[in-house]
């Protein structure tokens, strides 16, 4: 570099240049790149198109200048808390369908993706061909044949064709010549009532999972055409366990095992009991590490298509037994006159399980001498285990002593535990419940259990009583549950009671709460 007097002697030179590459610029100044523009604030510079790998940088916002798919730019080590660096792309997604996928509120975790909408192919196509990262096309399963006309022209591109759980049997029919790269995304069909949110926002953790492992998910995409990519995140503390126990459970309500495919684990901070929860409900699977979101567990299967067989009640039953020892528990065979059942015991707490992989086709009539328990007799409660109960079903049984949980809510019963982590976990969930009598009956249930417990050590007000000891089941108020959280190991829900003919003259609001000693009513407001 040519030396000067003063460091004002190159504004002429780069004033006069004709391009906007900051390299170039440096270069016509006679000054170093790597140096140059540290301490420069590069708001509204266009970065399109421009390599700054070996440049440091000191004030470079990612939302305050233009970049695309050819911008990268090193880590920036200096790089303060409120100022993002330029992030090379890790994706281009192209959406086949408004209603498939959209960033909505999730641009500062998709900022480093750019999406191409339908009308964009042209756009897309040409995109591909200068970039080398992860190339994603999200698609509706039954549109997937549309695609052929460019897939050939993108090479190392993937196919997530979107699709409800309730319809895996298409995708025996997706192995295909034509395609490859393709990953069907079984997508949950959330039964709840009232306005619900779209579903469009899904796909999160597969497009995480699949932009930051690249090459991994497109290899397995390659050789596994058709198979499927479940991913599962759970909200509640143990989180990671959570994640898994719903893996499971989704997997085996579309008749997904046994599972053949690859595991993949959280590669940050993983923990060798969630590890060991994993093998038990996956022991087909192979261990894979991938950098994947914290909280989720993801698997790929080879295919869904019959997977189940014959003898998936045989492999659930192991599943299970499986599962308890890994949770710490002892299971032992009981037999009675009536019923040939298993126990579980830690060495202080026994119970009984009933363990059943068959699902039930029909549900039962609510029968016309229908009563709810005053409480719940946890001495003599039976566990059932199945992963295809209905939440009618559920109640139906509760009242005459037994309550049916999944995998999903058996990964949180560890040795220690009693039925109220199972309640517990009933209750994380309960306003997603399709059925609103089914909700409002367990809801009672609880709140019949906890006023029993709370009567003897301070009265509750007698609207309490009222509201939830109608021995016709509150026919003339409504009782809905909201705002579920979670807090020192218990699960917290807001309840409100109010009148049908929406009044208010009757309302009242409440939480309960369900933890290791039952549940427990608090924060009473009679005026709702």
């Amino acid at each position: 570099m040519k030396s000067r007097r003063h460091w004002l002697d190159g504004i002429a030179e780069i004033a006069d240049a004709d391009t906007g590459d900051l390299r170039k610029l440096a270069q016509v100044a006679g000054e170093d790149p790597a140096t140059l523009f540290i301490g420069t604030v590069m708001d509204g510079a266009d970065l399109r198109g421009q390599d700054l790998r070996g440049m440091l940088f000191t004030h470079l916002s990612v939302t305050k200048v233009k970049r695309d798919a050819n911008t990268v730019v090193d880590p920036n080590p200096f790089v303060q808390e409120d100022l993002l660096p330029v992030q090379v792309l890790s994706a281009l997604i192209y959406v086949a369908r408004d209603d498939l996928f959209d960033l909505g509120d999730r641009r500062t975790i998709f900022r480093d993706f750019e999406v191409f909408k339908r009308g964009e192919e042209l756009q897309f196509a040409d995109a591909c061909r200068k970039f080398s990262g992860a190339k994603i096309v999200i698609i509706d399963v039954y549109d997937v044949n549309q695609t052929i006309g460019f897939a050939p022209e993108i090479p190392g591109m993937i196919i997530f064709a979107v699709v409800d759980e309730s319809e895996t049997d298409y995708l025996g029919s997706l192995v295909s010549d034509d395609l490859v790269g393709i990953l069907v995304i079984p997508r949950r069909v959330r039964q709840r009532v009232g306005s619900i949110r779209s579903q469009i926002s899904q796909l999160t953790n597969e497009l995480l999972i699949a932009a930051h492992n690249w090459k991994f998910i497109y290899a397995l995409a390659t050789q596994w055409r058709g198979a499927a990519f479940f991913c599962a995140k759970s909200q509640n503390g143990d989180a990671e366990v959570g994640a898994w126990g719903q893996l499971y459970s989704r997997i085996a309500q579309v008749r997904g095992h046994p599972v053949a495919g690859v595991r993949l684990v959280n590669h940050y901070g993983r923990r060798p009991w969630s590890e060991a929860l994993g093998n038990s409900l996956f022991r087909e699977l192979t261990q894979e590490s991938a950098n994947v979101p914290a909280n989720v567990a993801a698997v790929i299967l080879r295919s869904l298509h019959g997977a189940a067989g014959p003898n998936f009640g045989e492999e659930y039953e192991r599943t299970v037994q499986t599962l308890m020892v890994a949770l710490g528990w002892r299971v032992e065979s009981i037999a009675d006159e009536k019923r040939s059942d298993l126990a579980i015991t830690d060495g202080r707490s026994q119970f009984k399980l009933a363990i059943t992989g068959t699902p039930r086709m029909t549900a039962r009539p609510v029968p016309r001498d229908f009563r709810l328990p005053d409480f719940i007799d946890e001495a003599s409660l039976i566990i059932g285990a199945s992963e295809f109960f209905d939440v009618d079903e559920l109640i139906l049984d509760l009242c005459d002593g037994k309550l049916w949980v999944s995998c999903q809510d058996l990964v949180r019963f560890r040795h220690g535990s009693n039925v109220w982590a199972l309640f517990a976990s009933h209750l994380g969930r309960v306003a997603l419940w399709g059925s609103s009598w089914a909700r409002a009956a367990f809801v009672t249930v609880l709140v019949r259990d906890a006023l029993h417990r709370q009567q003897s050590i301070f009265p509750l007000p007698q609207p309490m009583q009222d509201a939830f000891f109608d021995a016709s089941f509150a026919p003339e108020r409504t009782i809905s549950c909201s705002n579920i959280r979670f807090r020192n190991n218990n699960v917290i829900a807001r309840v409100k009671v109010s009148s049908s003919d929406r009044s208010g003259k009757d309302n009242l609001v409440f939480d309960l709460a369900v933890g290791f000693g039952g549940p427990f009513i608090t924060r009473i407001d009679l005026s709702g």
